[in-house]
């Protein structure tokens, strides 16, 4: 068998040479990468060809690895690392000076002077076409093995039959890649001004950035572990934290602020909890619009954070916007599909690895519920993924180069809480399958057989009891926490077949099957009940999460439901759970926003069933302020409702209700909410 042809580069650096290795600063430029893991000089002896595959004039390139590898930003003014007072990384669209004909000074080089020649300057169209060539033979580059694991930018090259499939025509190379990593634009003067004029740039007291970052790493950090430890680590000054790291700051800000003291607010001087958190959200999508982050994981990591964020000023649009951003930077990096799919994939590193599948994970956690609850299609399709599901140990892992002196700012029961988390996870894959046999708007009906598949899943899935050592107050809450998300997921799944039989099913045994159907339903939603009265006995309403008052959502529905029925006694006790759950609700109202959406849409749903009094505390604005519906009545009918005042009566079928009243709906309130010309 003829040896396979072995090219020469044209283009090499003298260490390079020397060792007789392949050289990448045809792509890379100098510095190229043997010389950047060295920590070596990058010098070229001679320049032969016009295209020097780099954007950076060669006579401003002559910078030592070291350098480059130690530069860090100034916060002040994000500008570019300079060396020599040139930019390292000049203007893209300022056409760099080139000689073709030199090397770079001062290599020792004694024909320097012989071959040193007046400066060509390209055509700016020549030198724009240049560098986008440049980029497409970069992604080759990488995606043939010449990429940097540690300090690359992340690329995806695509499946087929993209573009870049061409490049493992004659064998298989990893399609995640990296790149060169460009630094953010220098921001303008005015850009600055803005940022500074928002409260951007100056971060919070000491007293309350200990808090914060305290309530971040203890509450949310568990059930969202989309950063590494060792932000906390870079992080533990807030003088310290670069104008880079300041959208992650106050995008963690956000959700942190849930779970601080009152102390924290009040000495920063905010009228309220809402307000400081409306606050940190203006200041976080300040930084994402204006910093020209060019990190991609950063992006992901913030969006995921701002979207837990609510407000009634864009008709509560930011939850589905900000994880649909999510998403879209999973899919551009890649994070759908599994970097080791074929082999080992040496570009992408161990840590890179854990936190790749735990922000996949995250972004499918949020999609799975946002969907449910928000009424709106699936943006994640498992059938296109195959990024495995993360372990504990992808979480856990952080631990390892984390200094003890910082382990206070995490939980005890983390271990505990990382377990549920994997199995919410484990939990939404189900749920996601549920979404997509029974809710979607043209799909066919479901087979028996494919119900009993998913319930034998749903039944099998179970949250191991806490032990006598693991029962501190975060994982108890963790625990009862968990169940809540497994009885929500179990009513939306029995809850689509309480009108609708699968296919398949016998006609003689359909009623029964509803029954058995309905009752597990029913059970569900009761179960949720208990669950939030542990809550509330232990005292550990303050640990309520984002996700908490969306899980309450799928119980207080059924109990809607059943105080339409026509057993009074049925109706009596409908109410009284609905009650039980709007108390709750009112409860986390003083924290999240989307509690008073829920408080607001049960309220009028039930006050529009109930015609008598109803108490103010619980159910709102009193009934008074609402068109009378015991005038619609009959006398006798009237008569009736003053003897009881729970009898409920459905007097109405107003748009805004139906998502609430009709048994085949889905839990989309909030498109009701949003139409014009209704009273709330």
């Amino acid at each position: 068998m003829r040896a396979q042809r072995r090219h020469r580069s044209a283009v090499a650096c003298r260490n390079c040479r020397r060792r007789k290795v392949r050289c990448s600063v045809t792509v890379t430029g100098i510095p190229c990468s043997n010389c950047t893991q060295d920590r070596t000089a990058c010098t070229i002896q001679e320049v032969s060809h016009e295209l020097l595959r780099s954007p950076i004039p060669v006579s401003q390139r002559q910078v030592h690895s070291s350098e480059l590898i130690g530069a860090t930003v100034d916060k002040s003014s994000y500008a570019p690392v300079r060396n020599d007072s040139q930019a390292l990384y000049p203007d893209r669209h300022d056409p760099p000076v080139r000689n073709s004909h030199s090397s770079l000074p001062g290599d020792g080089d004694p024909g320097n002077a012989q071959l040193g020649k007046t400066p060509v300057r390209l055509d700016p169209e020549r030198q724009r076409n240049l560098e986008e060539e440049q980029s497409g033979a970069e992604i080759s580059f990488a995606a043939r093995g010449q990429g940097d694991s540690n300090s690359g930018t992340p690329f995806y090259t695509g499946e087929q039959p993209s573009m870049t499939s061409l490049i493992d025509v004659e064998e298989h190379f990893p399609r995640h890649v990296m790149l060169r990593h460009y630094p953010p634009s220098a921001l303008s003067q005015a850009d600055l001004q803005y940022l500074k004029h928002k409260g951007a740039l100056s971060p919070l007291l000491m007293f309350s950035h200990q808090e914060l970052l305290r309530a971040y790493f203890q509450h949310v950090h568990p059930m969202l572990p989309v950063l590494h430890l060792s932000k906390l680590e870079e992080m533990k000054s807030p003088d310290a934290i670069p104008l880079h790291g300041m959208l992650l700051y106050w995008s963690m800000a956000v959700v942190a602020v849930n779970f601080v003291p009152s102390d924290v607010w009040k000495a920063e001087k905010y009228s309220s909890r809402k307000h400081m958190k409306d606050t940190m959200y203006n200041r976080a999508k300040c930084l994402y619009d204006n910093t020209n982050e060019t990190n991609k994981e950063v992006l992901l990591q913030s969006a995921l954070l701002l979207s837990f964020w609510h407000s009634e000023k864009d008709s509560h649009s930011q939850p589905w916007y900000w994880s649909g951003v999510a998403i879209n930077w999973c899919q551009i990096i890649g994070l759908h599909r599994d970097p080791d799919a074929a082999r080992v994939n040496p570009l992408v590193s161990p840590q890179r690895r854990h936190l790749w599948r735990r922000l996949w994970a995250c972004c499918m956690f949020r999609d799975r519920w946002l969907s449910l609850t928000l009424g709106r299609p699936l943006r994640i399709r498992l059938s296109d993924c195959d990024m495995p599901l993360p372990v504990s140990h992808d979480v856990l892992v952080d631990l390892e180069a984390l200094p003890s002196d910082l382990h206070a700012y995490l939980p005890g029961d983390l271990v505990v809480m990382v377990e549920h988390w994997i199995l919410l996870i484990q939990l939404c894959k189900i749920l996601g399958e549920i979404l997509l046999l029974c809710y979607q708007q043209l799909g066919n009906r479901p087979l028996l057989s494919q119900f009993e598949a998913l319930e034998t899943d749903l039944n099998s899935f179970s949250i191991p009891e806490l032990k006598g050592t693991d029962q501190g107050s975060l994982a108890s809450f963790s625990y009862y926490h968990s169940q809540l998300h497994l009885q929500a997921t179990s009513i939306t799944f029995y809850r689509s077949f309480v009108s609708v039989v699968p296919e398949g099913l016998a006609t003689e045994t359909a009623k029964s099957w509803t029954c058995r159907v309905r009752s597990r339903m029913e059970s569900a939603a009761t179960q949720t009940n208990s669950i939030i009265d542990h809550i509330a006995r232990e005292g550990l309403v303050i640990f309520a999460t984002p996700m908490t008052p969306i899980l309450l959502v799928p119980a207080m529905h059924v109990h809607v439901l059943g105080c339409k029925s026509e057993n009074h006694l049925t109706r009596r006790l409908a109410f009284n759970k609905l009650e039980m759950c709007m108390t709750f609700m009112r409860e986390l109202q003083r924290t999240y926003t989307s509690a008073s959406i829920f408080c607001g849409v049960f309220g009028e749903a039930i006050r529009q069933l109930v015609p008598g009094p109803l108490n103010e505390s619980i159910w709102g604005v009193a009934q008074s302020e609402y068109p009378s519906t015991i005038g619609t009545l009959a006398p006798d009918s009237a008569e009736s409702v003053a003897k009881d005042d729970l009898a409920l009566q459905p007097v109405v079928s107003d748009d805004i209700l139906e998502s609430l009243l009709d048994e085949n709906s889905t839990y989309n309130f909030w498109e009701s909410m949003n139409m014009p010309d209704q009273y709330f």
